[in-house]
């Protein structure tokens, strides 16, 4: 019982070690340059930091790991796309870590796994593409993985949202 208290107990300390370190990675990216981007589903520009950049990553990697590379551009395309959207934040961070009604916006953020992935090459490459224009969105706003929530979550979608289209396991809206 002793041994696995221990390791649980380690287990924890490692885990928030590795929070402290991303945390702390992109802080110290954020002071550094930032890019412009343009969003294909609208007129407008937005800057984003080399931090956000990383941030942009992880949420991708954590929402679309499993996803191909469109399906991975998509998820950065509806970032953007909210942040040019007056309904929501106007950052990358701002849009990754808004909470309505108490609850962040995407899963990973509210279960903890955006911390703990490894953002894969082609992750980072599927980024890359979005931030330099390449868009499959058609100006959704939202995305769900219908097999992966609540019916109360579906239902909430089917019934507020219009629905684009349907791209590896996400679901698109408007």
């Amino acid at each position: 019982m002793e041994n696995l208290q221990n390791y649980v107990a380690e287990r924890k300390a490692s885990e928030a070690a590795k929070e402290k370190k991303a945390a702390k990675k992109e802080k110290a990216a954020k002071e550094i340059e930032s890019l412009t981007v343009k969003v294909a589903s609208s007129s407008k520009a937005i800057k984003v930091t080399k931090a956000e950049v990383a941030m942009l990553e992880r949420i991708v990697e954590a929402e679309a790991g499993g996803e191909d590379t469109v399906g991975k551009i998509l998820v950065a395309n509806v970032i953007f796309n909210r942040i040019v959207n007056k309904e929501f934040p106007n950052s990358v961070e701002g849009v990754i870590f808004q909470k309505s009604q108490g609850k962040y916006q995407f899963s990973p953020v509210k279960n903890g796994r955006y911390w703990s992935v490894k953002v894969s090459d082609e992750t980072e490459k599927a980024v890359e593409r979005a931030l330099s224009g390449e868009d499959y969105s058609e100006g959704a706003l939202y995305f769900v993985a219908r097999k992966k929530t609540t019916s109360s979550n579906i239902k909430w979608f089917d019934n507020n949202l219009d629905r684009l289209f349907k791209h590896g396991g996400h679901e698109f809206y408007r």
